[in-house]
């Protein structure tokens, strides 16, 4: 079942749109995430994306550490993607539909603990062909939000694999996986603040963590 609904929202999603174009700030995350130098990498880290949308002869907008999107890694994934499809924004497109296909499979895990197997299916089918995706889905820029969910529910994966099997592995691996999200997405900061509460309610209730993600 979850490779049907793999390919059922890839093949639907992704495949037949083989004349899919860039728009917006599409170009200047892709074009800064094309890394040259040691230097430019630096740079990456060391401002936010918006600063880097607009052209060279356009003055350059104030910074401030609440002011502006702080999203480095998502240029790594940009640079990732160049070095195999170029600026071709077909490719671009394609790995957004594996990554959101990939979060319809997990999800589809996630509640076929605590639901039939047909209902978990239709849920997870209904977020991958939920209406919303009609207005950002294949928006390039957008794409770090697929990929940062992705990487939460690996996270919420490997920390509900530590609460069951108490092996320090899966612990440090969801160190990892959320030091990955919080340079990819401001928003992860408060992740640990949301944990704290989901595991005080898991020891209560094993159902509990599963509900509230």
């Amino acid at each position: 079942l979850s490779i049907i609904l793999f390919l059922l929202i890839f093949c639907t999603l992704g495949l037949p749109f083989t004349q899919w174009g860039f728009r917006t700030d599409d170009w200047s995350n892709v074009y800064h995430g094309i890394i040259q130098s040691k230097q430019h990498l630096i740079t990456l880290f060391t401002t936010n994306i918006e600063a880097l949308c607009y052209p060279s002869n356009s003055p350059e907008p104030v910074q401030a550490f609440f002011q502006g999107l702080y999203r480095p890694l998502s240029f790594i994934y940009y640079y990732a993607q160049y070095c195999i499809f170029g600026i071709k924004p077909y490719g671009y497109l394609l790995v957004t539909a594996a990554f959101h296909a990939g979060n319809a499979i997990i999800l589809f895990v996630l509640f076929s603990r605590f639901a039939s197997t047909a209902s978990a299916f239709l849920a997870a089918a209904f977020f991958g062909f939920h209406p919303s995706l009609w207005l950002w889905f294949g928006w390039t820029s957008a794409q770090t939000y697929f990929i940062e969910l992705f990487v939460l529910l690996l996270l919420i994966m490997s920390l509900l694999r530590f609460l069951a099997t108490k092996q320090l592995g899966f612990y440090f691996l969801a160190c990892t996986l959320f030091l990955l999200n919080i340079f990819l997405k401001e928003q992860t900061i408060f992740l640990p603040i949301w944990l704290f509460w989901a595991f005080y309610f898991y020891d209560r209730s094993k159902k509990y963590l599963l509900y509230t993600s």
